[in-house]
C-alpha cells in the first residue's frame, strides 16, 4: 500500500491536506466554543489560522511548500533515486497523519476529557496520551496485514505522543519547581534591585509542527546529491523562516552545515591538486621529498574526507533528534554564513 503512495504522491498530498483541515478546523471550533475558558489557549495556538490575522498568506505559503514537495517527488521518481522520493512522500504522509489524529485528540481532550480548570498544557498532555492510544489501532492492523503504511502511521503517532508527553511533563515539573522556589513571578529580588529572569516558554516547549519542521531542515542534508540538497534546504528555509523562530534557527544551521561540509572536500582536493601541480612543475616527480609530501597530503586528505562523510551523517542525525526534542542545535566546525 505504501508503494502505491510512493508511485502516486498525489495521495500523500491529499492526506496532508485532509489532516491540515481537520487540525486547523478543530482549533477554530474550540476557539468559538471554549477557547476563552481555557487558560493560555490563544497564546499557545497563536500560530494557528484561527488566531493568525495573516492566515491567508500563511495558507498560500503552505500550499506553495506542499506543491513544491509534490513536484520534487515527481522529479525524484523520474530522475533521482527512489530513496529521496520515499523520504518526501513518507514525510507528507507522516505530517498529514499527525495533524489528522491531533485534531481528533484535541477535540476529545477539550470536549470529552476536559476538567474544570485545566490549562492548555494539561489538555495537551491528554492530547498526547490520546495519540499514544490511537497508535494501537494502526499497530494492530500492521500485525495482521504487514502493510508498511500502517507501520509508518503507528510509529508517527507513538513517537509524536511520547515526545509531546515527555516535553510537557518536563515543562510542568520545571514550572512547579520554580513556583516552590518562589521565582514564579519571573524576577529575582536582590536587596533593592530586581533582576529580570527570562520567562519560561509555556507552549509545550515547541509545537510538533515546529519540531518536525526543524528536523526536516536537517533531513534534507541527507539527500545524496551535493549542491542540490543545499538548494532545496535554502528554498525550504526561505518559506518557513518567518513562520517560526525555531524553524528559522534550524534552517540556518542546516544551511551553514551543508555549505561548510561541501566546501571542506573541495578545499582538500584543491590543496592536493596544488601540491601535485607544484611537484610536476618543478620536475620533481622522482624526488623522494616530493613523493613523501604527495603521499602525506593524499593520505591526510583521504582520511579527512572519510571523517567528513561519517561525521556529516552522524551530526545530521543528532540535529534531527535535537529538533524533534525541541532543542536548538549548533553544528561544530561549521562556518557561520548565516547568523
Amino acid at each position: 500500500m505504501l508503494q502505491t503512495y510512493i508511485q502516486y504522491p498525489i495521495y500523500a498530498v491529499f492526506i496532508l491536506f485532509i489532516g491540515g483541515i481537520l487540525f486547523q478546523g478543530s482549533i477554530y471550533y474550540i476557539k468559538k466554543t471554549k477557547g476563552e475558558q481555557i487558560p493560555k489557549f490563544k497564546e499557545i495556538y497563536k500560530k494557528a489560522f484561527a488566531y493568525d490575522p495573516n492566515w491567508k498568506k500563511t495558507l498560500l505559503s503552505l500550499v506553495v511548500l506542499v506543491a513544491a514537495m509534490y513536484l520534487i517527488s515527481i522529479f525524484a521518481t523520474a530522475y533521482l533515486s527512489s530513496y529521496f522520493n520515499v523520504f518526501v512522500v513518507s514525510f507528507m504522509i507522516a505530517l498529514g497523519t499527525y495533524l489528522f489524529f491531533s485534531g481528533l485528540a484535541l477535540l476529545l481532550a477539550v470536549f470529552r476529557f476536559h476538567k474544570e480548570g485545566d490549562t492548555t498544557a494539561e489538555i495537551n498532555i491528554k492530547v498526547n496520551l490520546t495519540l499514544i492510544i490511537f497508535s494501537v489501532i494502526p499497530g494492530l492492523v500492521y500485525v495482521f496485514t504487514r502493510e508498511s503504511l500502517f507501520l509508518l502511521i503507528f510509529l508517527v503517532l507513538l513517537f509524536a505522543g511520547s515526545f509531546g508527553y515527555v516535553n510537557i511533563k518536563r515543562f510542568l515539573k520545571k514550572k512547579e519547581s520554580m513556583e516552590m522556589e518562589g521565582n514564579d513571578s519571573g524576577s529575582l529580588e536582590v536587596g533593592e534591585n530586581t533582576v529580570e529572569q527570562p520567562s519560561f516558554r509555556d507552549s509545550t516547549i515547541y509545537s510538533f509542527v515546529e519540531r518536525i519542521g526543524g528536523a526536516f531542515s536537517h533531513g534534507l542534508a541527507l539527500i545524496p546529491m551535493p549542491a542540490f540538497n543545499i538548494l532545496i534546504t535554502l528554498l525550504y528555509w526561505l518559506i518557513v523562516r518567518k513562520k517560526s523562530d525555531f524553524m528559522d534557527h534550524h534552517g540556518k544551521q542546516s544551511l551553514n552545515f551543508q555549505i561548510s561540509f561541501t566546501l571542506y572536500p573541495i578545499i582538500i582536493v584543491l590543496i592536493t591538486m596544488g601540491v601535485n601541480m607544484v611537484s610536476s612543475w618543478q620536475g620533481n616527480d622522482n624526488n623522494t621529498t616530493f613523493q613523501l609530501l604527495n603521499f602525506t597530503v593524499g593520505f591526510v586528505g583521504i582520511a579527512f574526507f572519510i571523517v567528513i562523510i561519517v561525521s556529516f551523517s552522524i551530526l545530521a542525525i543528532i540535529a534531527i533528534i535535537a529538533a524533534l526534542f525541541g532543542k536548538k542545535f549548533k553544528y561544530p566546525i561549521t562556518i557561520l554564513f548565516l547568523k
